[in-house]
């Protein structure tokens, strides 16, 4: 088994696993964090049978919204087509299901990012057709509206400024209940930070703020911590350089003016 998703709700981290060999299968389990007490979550073979040949098993994205972790884009399993359904795992019913919406308006794509806030789900950069090509990265910014059990039509972010460039693979936060901030190693270290209040977007190249840039696979790069300071004119940074060859990890802070 691998991880397939793991997400944190109220002080419970919640762990879906995925078996391919000899068929699909999860298991899942939570952990509690204060009592550091894991407990197992019996999954009949009826709750993914129906969908285990629909759903992605790689290059998706994943949030969780509420009480439902939403399945988002990634490859089909014939691995030629990109997924346009949104598959969710109902985290208080332990059950998925194929989400309906009112309007179908989401762009296709892999290797994509989201992140909600309030109810909004946010979805960022990705490849929109396959196979890959940098022809092909999205600079839509999308976001989609989830409230009474319904997931309404995804629109397209009228973004003041400039759009996000070339996020694949990205880490996304939202800081302050305000700022959407996007990281990404592909190519190049970059972030795009939009402000919701207006949308204005912005995106930094950090190899002028002498952060190396990273390329190599054994190479993992997360946004870890950041904080908007002094009335939102600066945003501090903690970025985790994880080499998984040599099993070490290195950060690196950094400081920009917004």
């Amino acid at each position: 088994y691998k991880v397939y998703t793991i997400s944190l709700f109220l002080n419970r981290i919640y762990v879906l696993l995925l078996s391919q060999t000899p068929q699909i299968s999860f298991k899942a389990f939570i952990l509690d964090l204060p009592s550091k007490n894991a407990y197992n979550i019996l999954l009949p073979e009826e709750v993914y049978q129906e969908i285990s040949s629909k759903i992605s098993l790689c290059k998706f994205t994943y949030v969780l919204e509420q009480n439902k972790i939403f399945l988002i884009g990634g490859i089909m399993q014939d691995n030629k087509h990109i997924q346009k359904s949104i598959f969710t795992f109902d985290i208080s019913l332990y059950s998925f299901m194929k989400e309906k919406y009112t309007e179908f308006t989401l762009i296709p794509r892999y290797r994509h990012s989201c992140t909600s806030q309030n109810g909004i789900i946010y979805v960022i950069g990705g490849f929109t057709s396959y196979p890959e090509s940098d022809t092909i990265i999205s600079n839509e910014v999308q976001f989609g509206k989830y409230d009474n059990s319904q997931l309404h039509k995804f629109n397209i972010v009228k973004i003041e400024g400039e759009k996000p460039e070339m996020m694949i693979d990205a880490n996304i936060k939202i800081v302050n209940d305000r700022y959407v901030i996007a990281f990404s190693a592909y190519k190049y270290s970059k972030i795009w930070i939009m402000d919701t209040k207006d949308n204005k977007g912005k995106n930094y190249d950090l190899r002028k703020e002498s952060f190396e840039d990273y390329n190599d696979e054994n190479i993992k790069i997360n946004l870890i911590q950041n904080d908007i300071t002094d009335e939102g004119k600066k945003i501090n940074l903690c970025i985790a350089i994880i080499d998984k060859a040599n099993k070490k990890i290195n950060t690196k802070y950094l400081i920009l003016n917004l």
